[in-house]
């Protein structure tokens, strides 16, 4: 019997943790915005760390051989009396592993995918409810078996999210312009040197896995979606891009004034901010583009101060004309909305992005953007209306939008105005909530006309 098509949809999610950055947050925010609209939620994950009885641990040491169980219970034991974190459980694993599943470390030695992962099989049964749709939001991470597709899909429909590109490569997140993955992968550019390639036989089995299951498939940006559509999940019964959202309430424009107060920043400054995980030495943000576009903006005299800030590394490079503060943690959202707060324009020059969390945060706190071009960021930038968007690995052309907002503060207000729409019209977690319970249910109408 099913449920009547107005019935709020029982949806479990999966993802490699239930804390953290990136696609962590993003569904354990898409998860809360859904439950406010009615549906019933459950979160299955690695590791569990935050106290929400809708979240449970895939627990995949519970379904080994005797020994295997044994072994990981006793490591287990002696972690939780020393009060250790989830890394010392990640380094535990793999001592248990060495001790009684040796030809695992064997296999992931010579470059194999691990699925050994037995709670996957049992995954649904240990859901609180019988769930109406399965999403899958972060699948790498040693805990889950993506061979389990096949079955599960039989049972319900199946949702993939691309948060990177892991679903359609033999190993990466992120390719870096290769496209390899499109026909075969191996010779992957982003092994280190003498580590065995095994990402042709990994795809292979992706694609293997794919095609014998029924899947659903969204990603954040127009430009991922057009590459889900020419990979191995080409196949899939719905792709579509579904935009990462951010937390509307905190992300809102706030008063400058009280933001630079808090801060410590002069009132009369003008602020540039960079924000991401170590960007100095992240290959993928491009520090050596921003560090150059900085040092032209340092280099051309001007009456104001400019600041710099650079959030999530201690280690900024001095720059000649510029005042540029590292700023290595910020503890909580609303702490990182008062320094959107305090900025004059968001920067951000990434060389790869599926989307761009950081300037959708920037955006809705009303903050002008000068971006790359890149991956899903012109789904968020519009550029010359909420900022500008430049070629990747143009110091000179990102130093000169920079300019253009430095030299007038009309046009940082108006496009910083222009951009807090944008992002609070179609990019807040509510908004994006409402578009996957659209597709959620078109989803779950077309896998119940499917023959059986």
């Amino acid at each position: 019997m099913t449920a009547p098509d107005d019935a709020p949809l029982k949806l479990l999610y999966v993802n490699a943790a239930d804390a953290g950055g990136g696609g962590f947050q993003l569904a354990v925010d898409l998860m809360g915005a859904l439950r406010r609209r009615g549906h019933p939620m459950a979160l299955a994950v690695r590791y569990k760390q935050l106290d929400d009885p809708d979240i449970f641990e895939i627990r995949n040491d519970d379904y080994r051989w005797p020994l295997a169980r044994l072994a990981h219970r006793a490591l287990d034991t002696h972690v939780t009396k020393r009060n250790a974190g989830s890394a010392s459980r990640t380094r535990r694993h793999r001592l248990a592993i060495a001790l009684t599943e040796p030809d695992r470390l064997i296999r992931a030695a010579r470059g194999y995918d691990d699925f050994r992962f037995p709670g996957t099989a049992h995954l649904l049964e240990r859901c609180p409810f019988p769930p109406d749709v399965l999403h899958l939001h972060i699948a790498h991470g040693n805990y889950f078996d993506l061979r389990q597709l096949v079955a599960l899909s039989r049972r319900l429909p199946v949702v993939l999210t691309l948060h990177d590109y892991w679903f359609i490569t033999g190993g990466c997140g992120l390719p870096c312009g290769c496209e390899r993955w499109r026909t075969t992968c191996g010779d992957c550019p982003q092994l280190p040197p003498g580590r065995p390639d095994r990402t042709h036989e990994n795809r292979a089995l992706k694609q293997s896995i794919y095609d014998a299951s029924t899947l659903y498939v969204t990603a954040p940006s127009h430009a991922v979606a057009r590459q889900a559509r020419d990979s191995i999940l080409g196949h899939a019964r719905l792709i579509e891009a579904v935009p990462n959202g951010c937390d509307g309430h905190v992300f809102a424009p706030r008063d400058r004034a009280e933001a630079r107060r808090r801060l410590g920043l002069p009132p009369d400054a003008i602020v540039l901010m960079a924000a991401a995980s170590n960007p100095t030495k992240s290959k993928f943000k491009d520090w050596p583009t921003m560090l150059a576009a900085l040092r032209r903006v340092g280099g051309r005299p001007r009456a104001e101060k400019v600041i710099a800030l650079v959030l999530g590394t201690a280690e900024a490079d001095a720059i000649p004309g510029l005042d540029v503060r590292g700023v290595p943690f910020v503890a909580g959202r609303d702490a990182l909305a008062w320094h959107y707060a305090a900025a004059d324009v968001f920067l951000h020059s990434a060389l790869e992005e599926t989307w761009g969390l950081v300037i959708t945060e920037a955006m809705a706190c009303g903050r002008p953007v000068v971006a790359t071009g890149v991956g899903g960021i012109p789904d968020q930038v519009v550029d010359g209306e909420t900022g500008f968007l430049v070629p990747p690995q143009s110091p000179e052309r990102f130093a000169d939008a920079i300019e253009r907002l430095l030299d007038d503060a009309a046009l940082r207000a108006r496009m910083g105005d222009a951009a807090a729409r944008r992002a609070h019209d179609n990019f807040t977690v509510d908004r994006v909530a409402a578009r996957y319970e659209d597709f959620y249910a078109r989803a779950r109408a077309d896998w119940l006309a499917l023959p059986r």
